[in-house]
């Protein structure tokens, strides 16, 4: 299962709400040309979430049908120990 995360803009700020995907346990596919994610320091989102530029949205569909069983096995494996 995947969980859209987008760009939102709260208090004047810049800000991706990524915290639900992960607590919902669903692959975040994130589309944002600039963004700063939570814990960055600590965790590394591409392991466990799919990370794209904005223009890519045209491609989503495809994107997503690509990753192989391998990959979202991975990705779920990842998910599972944050």
């Amino acid at each position: 299962m995947f969980c859209f995360v987008i760009l939102a803009f709260g208090t004047g700020l810049f800000r991706l709400p990524c915290n639900w995907p992960i607590s919902a346990c669903c692959f975040a596919v994130i589309l944002s040309n600039y963004y700063d994610l939570p814990f960055n320091d600590i965790l590394d989102w591409n392991k466990f979430a799919v990370i794209l530029k904005e223009k890519d949205v045209y491609q989503l569909k495809q994107i997503l049908k690509n990753i192989s069983d391998a990959e979202f096995v991975a990705l779920h494996y990842n998910l599972v120990k944050v």
